[in-house]
């Protein structure tokens, strides 16, 4: 007997990205798994964005399009979750696109291990020269069952898309995206919730990285990042899953400033430094056994002075950053071809 494939519904938010648009629908559309509703949500674009969202209605039945006022990316993302059809969802950034493969590829991973959430490896591309690298995400297994292994929230990485789940995930643990500029926090509650997550070892979305005008490139959100976190740490403890948790939540609070140290750290404005500071005092406040931590001093790496410089105006530290192992008074052991410039792994060694 016959059964219809699984209906998956691909929601892209779009706002002014009139230049990207055509190729990531097309991706969409020449998907090997057919059964799928492109669902086009438009936040108030003012480019053309709109005509080309149209023409694809009129040219295929399974384009939708959905138009609003300007609210962000987060409640467009929760409008496609309250409009989608589908078993499935995911989430395509319209500067982004897929591979031929990517849902049949990643659904039937899930399939076989019965997951709520599945995910692949990533192709980054330059937007200048559109070259391309692999970025592999840190599973050593296709199936990873969340209960046992709580790190799963931090190897699935932070970011919605280059994921599928299943609806009712979102639907029956009450979970939307929060009304902020980095909204996709809410992934490691999601996986949080889910009883195991399949990994596909294979890259089958593409992720075009340094666009200037998107969310992440821009530093006037960096109090998100703060703000993000405080309602990650909220829900978690509201659904009684935090106190479990904490060890991987203080690795997702400091991998955050360690990216937004490392991206807007070398801006000169003094908004922006205030910022850093006021993300790392949120972050001392989550977690005040990082305070305890400024009697020691630690190292990073010479080559990394934009760094340095970040983490001696943000993080609660005294004498915190020297330059050679020979300074510090840390008990750390030194290799030296591992420099420690890695904030995230310092910490956690549990000094």
């Amino acid at each position: 007997m016959f059964t219809e494939p699984e209906l998956v519904s691909v929601v892209i938010p779009i706002y002014n990205v009139e230049v990207y648009l055509r190729r990531c629908i097309e991706s969409v559309l020449a998907q090997t798994h057919k059964n799928i509703e492109v669902m086009l949500l438009d936040d108030g674009s003012t480019d053309g964005g709109a005509d080309i969202c149209s023409e694809y209605v009129v040219k295929n039945s399974r384009v939708k399009y959905f138009y609003h006022d300007n609210m962000g990316l987060a409640k467009t993302r929760n409008r496609g979750i309250e409009c989608a059809c589908g078993e499935y969802i995911t989430f395509l950034d319209s500067d982004d696109w897929f591979e031929p493969d990517f849902i049949r590829k990643i659904l039937s991973d899930m399939k076989i291990t019965e997951s709520e959430i599945g995910l692949c490896d990533i192709y980054y591309a330059n937007i200048t020269n559109q070259e391309k690298h692999i970025v592999k995400l840190r599973f050593t297994q296709t199936f990873n069952f969340v209960a046992e292994d709580k790190s799963t929230i931090n190897k699935a990485r932070l970011f919605a898309w280059g994921k599928i789940y299943k609806k009712a995930l979102f639907i029956d643990f009450n979970i939307r995206y929060p009304d902020i500029s980095y909204e996709d926090i809410c992934t490691p509650l999601l996986i949080a919730c889910a009883c195991s997550v399949s990994y596909t070892p294979e890259p089958l979305i593409n992720y075009l990285e340094n666009r200037p005008e998107s969310l992440s490139n821009t530093a006037k959100n960096i109090s998100d990042v703060g703000n993000g976190l405080v309602w990650l740490e909220k829900e978690l403890t509201s659904r009684k899953l935090y106190e479990k948790l904490r060890p991987e939540f203080k690795k997702i609070a400091l991998a955050q400033f360690r990216f937004v140290a490392r991206r807007f750290g070398c801006l000169p404005d003094e908004d922006t430094k205030r910022d850093l500071r006021t993300l790392g005092d949120k972050i001392g406040e989550l977690l005040p056994e990082l305070i305890g931590l400024s009697d020691k001093r630690y190292y990073v790496s010479d080559n990394w002075p934009i760094f340095r410089a970040v983490l001696d105006r943000c993080l609660p530290f005294k004498e915190q950053i020297v330059n050679t192992p020979a300074e510090s008074n840390s008990h750390l052991p030194f290799d030296e071809a591992i420099l420690m410039y890695n904030l995230a792994e310092l910490i956690m060694a549990d000094l």
